[in-house]
């Protein structure tokens, strides 16, 4: 980030990927939490 200018194009872009990166981890590392409880529900009993 320090070789692009504040405000302009490529500094947005940077922020939008970085952005992006940080939704679709969220977002999988939720799934990936649902789907441990359930299996840990699931194989409780054993």
């Amino acid at each position: 980030m320090p070789e692009s200018e504040v405000a302009s194009t490529h500094y947005r872009i940077l922020f939008l990927a970085a952005l992006v990166l940080f939704m679709f981890t969220f977002f999988f590392n939720t799934i990936a939490e649902v789907v441990r409880q359930r299996l840990r529900r699931k194989y409780s009993s054993l």
